[in-house]
């Protein structure tokens, strides 16, 4: 079998160089043999070398990185949130949880109809109860402290912790 490509991250909001501790591949297409899925925010454009005081920037229409300067105060050591605004992060972890939110009421949904037309059991109930607690605090994760550069995640229901 062929070696899947190597990829490379790259932070969605500002295209910066997302450093990972091992090596990323791309996935093989289940439905076209010797084809490669790439995730979204990776490329398999390799990177150029690391160099102090810079950080890499994927230029898309280019088909390159670009090195640009790294903003005072911003350390490789926290590639995360990397030299993101606090807007920026905020749009990032409000995408992640309007996600959530909609599998949250994919959920919900027949469950609240069960109840709705008087036919739910027991265990539907409780499940809907779940369900909605969950979708109210991943609603509320903007009021918790350290917002937006830290946010403790609700466990989805059914999930472990």
């Amino acid at each position: 079998m062929e070696q899947a490509p190597e990829i490379w991250n790259f932070h969605p909001m500002t295209g910066v160089l997302l450093r990972t501790a091992a090596p990323c591949y791309a996935d093989p297409d289940p439905e076209v043999p010797g084809s490669w899925l790439y995730p979204g925010c990776t490329s398999p454009i390799e990177p150029g070398p690391d160099i102090d005081g810079k950080l890499q920037k994927i230029d898309l229409d280019a088909g390159q990185w670009v090195y640009i300067d790294q903003p005072e105060g911003t350390s490789e050591s926290t590639p995360a949130t990397g030299n993101s605004s606090p807007e920026e992060l905020a749009a990032t972890v409000q995408a992640k949880r309007d996600q959530l939110m909609q599998r949250a009421t994919l959920r919900i949904s027949p469950l609240q109809d069960a109840k709705d037309l008087g036919v739910a059991t027991e265990q539907e109930e409780a499940e809907l109860l779940s369900w909605k607690q969950y979708r109210i605090a991943l609603n509320r994760i903007s009021q918790q402290p350290g917002y937006p550069q830290e946010v403790a995640w609700p466990t989805e229901p059914g999930a472990t912790a």
